[in-house]
């Protein structure tokens, strides 16, 4: 070496090794002890392969053999083991030169841990923009329920009735959009409760039409490019319009002057979008609006983010397409600059397969029970008391428990059920256990699972078993009538 490479070699916080053919230490500079604690007579014929972490040994022996080949590394991040058994990483450059390696590795690991503080950093950003924006919607909300009680108890207590129906009402309102927001909130961590069913979307976006032109105003001119011989999908079809619909309102408001909404449907073979390449039916709402910039792209999905005026939005719309999205295997993906609008296309996968099964609807105003026993699981008991008052009132004989143990005991007991409304949520046992428990003896009995975000319980599988149905919480009695009804296929008398 020369007297200005070896002054380098000596003061340097960058790690110098020569290594040979064989893979063993040739000489290292004295940073490999300022930085990792070895001095160069323990590492000098050593294996490299001794102090490489076992999960980055195949890319290291890779890199080693390239070199011998006559190839130059570069950048090559590998994690080194220290003096006291802990790792770091180091990115590699290596040189080879006959029948040694020169390198030269470049401590990465304070660039990593900086990085991780800050995605740590964003991360708590966002979990109190997210908390920030539930509690004062939910204060909100909450105001409102709670005002309309007491002012309905004081109107009781002194024998008047006036009035009580329209305050019932607004509490009723708001119960309603407490339930839309906690489903966007569920939609954007991917934990809502979503029905799976083989869904058209070209059907779906047609049915869409009729909505649509009047929501969009004379403005804006709507133009749908349906491609034929649209493939299906697996989908939640009533979450998959409600996308459809937050895109479309997106677009109509990037257009306040009017301007141009595309919805174009089409295939897509083998691409590499959500969870690995497959094929994929990809929804594109397009317009010509202001556009955004980049910052405002990376931003749009985060909840609770918004560009629109303070009332105007909740900034949870693209965030809950987003997680529906992801949640059916997908993803959400924007393309938009300034002043050349933003297309928003919604990629999901490819459904080929037998057509889930559908319920034929029945109107809960014409239905009544005629005695079926309902066996009813919920450990809320305010709920579960609630819930047999109106199934007993709409006809039908029930039995009610908190946990599924109990239940499977009640089975045991007799008479069977002739169909089964449980929660998901359960303590012990869950709901879909309890389900799988009660079928190996009764084969065929329906199913209905209430829940408030318990998809978990699903994940290993894309469809609800068949004669099953999902209700979330909060529902409306009708709707609990209804979905009972629908699984007994019971007629109105």
């Amino acid at each position: 070496m020369t007297d200005g490479r070896e002054k380098i070699w000596a003061i340097s916080r960058d790690l110098y090794v020569v290594l040979a053919r064989d893979g063993r230490f040739r000489d290292t500079n004295p940073a490999w002890q300022s930085e990792l604690g070895y001095e160069a007579s323990e590492l000098v014929g050593l294996d490299f392969e001794a102090l490489v972490h076992a999960d980055d040994l195949d890319r290291a022996r890779d890199a080693v053999s390239q070199m011998f080949d006559g190839d130059v590394v570069e950048d090559l991040e590998l994690r080194l083991r220290t003096k006291d058994d802990n790792y770091r990483w180091f990115a590699w450059t290596g040189v080879p030169d006959g029948n040694v390696i020169y390198g030269m590795g470049r401590d990465t690991q304070r660039r990593r841990d900086m990085d991780e503080q800050q995605r740590h950093a964003q991360k708590l950003e966002a979990l109190g923009r997210l908390t920030g924006g539930i509690a004062h919607d939910f204060n909100n909300i909450l105001g409102g329920i709670g005002g309309a009680i007491e002012v309905v108890a004081e109107r009781l207590d002194n024998g008047r009735l006036d009035g009580t129906r329209r305050l019932l009402d607004a509490a009723s309102g708001a119960v309603k959009r407490a339930a839309g927001l906690t489903h966007r909130l569920l939609a954007y961590a991917r934990q809502q409760a979503l029905s799976l069913s083989d869904v058209d979307a070209n059907a779906l976006v047609r049915e869409l039409d009729l909505l649509l032109r009047p929501l969009i105003g004379e403005q804006v001119t709507l133009d749908l490019q349906m491609q034929d011989g649209l493939w299906r999908t697996l989908s939640d079809a009533s979450q998959l319009e409600s996308a459809v619909l937050n895109l479309a309102i997106n677009a109509r408001d990037a257009m306040p002057a009017g301007g141009m909404m595309t919805i174009r449907t089409r295939n897509v073979e083998r691409a590499d979008i959500g969870r690995g390449r497959r094929d994929y039916v990809v929804i594109t709402v397009s317009d010509t609006g202001t556009g955004m910039s980049q910052s405002v792209v990376e931003k749009a999905f985060d909840p609770f983010f918004t560009t629109k005026a303070i009332g105007q939005g909740t900034g949870l719309g693209l965030s809950m397409v987003d997680g529906f999205a992801r949640q059916t295997g997908g993803r959400a993906i924007i393309e938009s600059s300034p002043g050349a609008g933003t297309s928003v296309s919604l990629w999901l996968p490819r459904h080929v397969g037998e057509n889930a099964a559908v319920h034929a609807h029945v109107d809960a105003a014409l239905v009544r029970g005629k005695g079926q026993h309902v066996l009813l699981v919920e450990d809320e008991e305010m709920l579960r008391s609630i819930a047999r008052e109106v199934l007993e009132e709409a006809g039908y004989r029930v039995s009610d428990c908190a946990e599924a143990y109990e239940a499977l005991h009640l089975i045991d007991a007799g008479p069977p059920p002739d169909i089964l409304v449980t929660d998901i949520g359960l303590p012990g046992m869950d709901g879909r256990q309890l389900a799988l428990a009660v079928r190996e003896t009764l084969r065929n009995v329906p199913v209905l699972f209430v829940t408030g975000y318990a998809w978990d319980a699903f994940a290993d599988t894309p469809a609800l078993p068949e004669r099953t149905a999902m209700l979330s919480k909060p529902f409306s009695v009708h709707a609990l009538i209804d979905a009972v009804a629908d699984l007994l296929g019971t007629t109105g008398t």
